[in-house]
């Protein structure tokens, strides 16, 4: 189960480090001049919390601890 839980966590920082530079080009240079709402921006409001979230999930599931997930998550949450 523990290499499991650390291949999922490597899976999620993963997609969340992929779906953090995606939003970044995407919308890079066109924040100030217009509302988008194509790419990442269409499936949800704001990806780079999204995916940042996705990747404290990730982490805590790489650490295989509960209470660092937990610590990782709430932090995010609370910032």
């Amino acid at each position: 189960f523990d290499g499991v839980l650390e291949g999922l966590g490597f899976v999620l920082v993963s997609v969340a480090t992929l779906g953090r530079i995606w939003a970044g080009f995407h919308i890079a240079g066109r924040k100030e001049r217009e509302l988008v709402t194509t790419g990442p921006y269409s499936l949800v409001r704001n990806p780079l919390y999204f995916f940042s979230l996705l990747g404290a999930f990730g982490l805590g599931a790489a650490c295989q601890s509960i209470t660092i997930g937990g610590v990782l998550v709430g932090g995010f949450l609370l910032y």
